[in-house]
């Protein structure tokens, strides 16, 4: 199979979802240290922010004297990270859901990975149902990922479910990560895993673990994508890719430019399938879009 994402409906709309969020996020995170460095201008005085940006929407609702104001602008970033976290996760179990989901659709039967088969799906076993469903017994790609989701889906659970304190279970993950998780958050958090932990139960978070959350969120999506692309059959893509082309063409049916631009289009977009013209045109004919004998 060629190297390359699969390009299909839903992943597009997973990675458009992802940078919107991360976009969101980034400007959230930018836009509270701006606020307070902009705040440095009203050292000193005794007055509101709505007493001194009146015409600036929803003032009234963080009507603080500046240095107050300013102070728990500086302090946002550990409630973004609260925020973000369970965000990005959120995401990340909505894409896994459509991958089984599209496992289902190709016949492909779900197991756990100890055989139960249609066991639940929840956010602790979702990636490893997906794999041993796939019959790889593993994702590919950057070793650690899996790991590393782990731990923050149990900093999520902490922070929804335990009032922000940390469980014995996220304790014991983080200090069994394998040699290149640990290595991965320090170089994209900068600081180590046990970071995280206070001395009294609670979370320490930061900007550190949202953007790790990002980086682990790409990298495991990645990993997927390219296990659907061995897993799932080139008949039940050339569908997909054909019913993608079709929702967004302008070429006239049957024609020579409709074809034409669909294989163009599935060499674009679903490259790593490998699907061939014969597929193409069977899956054009069962879904409607081509009605006549001659295939172009």
């Amino acid at each position: 199979m060629a190297q390359g994402e699969i390009r299909y409906p839903d992943y597009l709309k997973f990675k458009q979802q992802r940078q919107d969020m991360n976009t969101a996020m980034m400007a959230l995170l930018a836009g509270s240290q701006l606020a307070a460095n902009t705040l440095n201008l009203t050292a000193g005085s005794d007055q509101t922010l709505r007493e001194i940006f009146p015409r600036v929407s929803h003032i009234e609702r963080f009507n603080l004297r500046s240095d107050v104001a300013q102070r728990n602008l500086q302090e946002a970033e550990a409630h973004l990270a609260r925020i973000g976290i369970p965000y990005v996760l959120a995401l990340q179990e909505a894409y896994m859901k459509s991958a089984l989901d599209l496992l289902r659709q190709d016949g492909i039967a779900i197991r756990g990975s100890d055989g139960e088969l249609n066991p639940p799906i929840t956010m602790a076993n979702m990636h490893e149902v997906f794999a041993a469903s796939c019959g790889t017994g593993a994702l590919t790609g950057p070793s650690g990922m899996l790991e590393l989701f782990h731990a923050l889906r149990l900093i999520r659970n902490g922070v929804i479910h335990r009032n922000g304190e940390y469980s014995p279970s996220l304790l014991n993950r983080l200090q069994s990560l394998p040699a290149d998780a640990e290595s991965y958050w320090e170089k994209v958090a900068g600081h180590s895993p046990n970071n995280v932990l206070t001395s009294d139960g609670g979370l320490r978070l930061n900007s550190g673990e949202l953007v790790l959350s990002f980086g682990v969120n790409k990298s495991l999506a990645i990993s997927v994508n390219a296990a659907l692309g061995s897993a799932v059959s080139a008949e039940k893509w050339a569908e997909i890719a054909v019913e993608h082309f079709a929702s967004g063409t302008n070429a006239p049916k049957n024609s020579s430019s409709w074809a034409r631009s669909l294989k163009g289009f599935v060499r674009h977009n679903y490259a790593p399938v490998q699907i061939t013209p014969a597929q193409l045109q069977t899956a054009a004919v069962a879904g409607g879009y081509w009605t006549i004998p001659r295939w172009i």
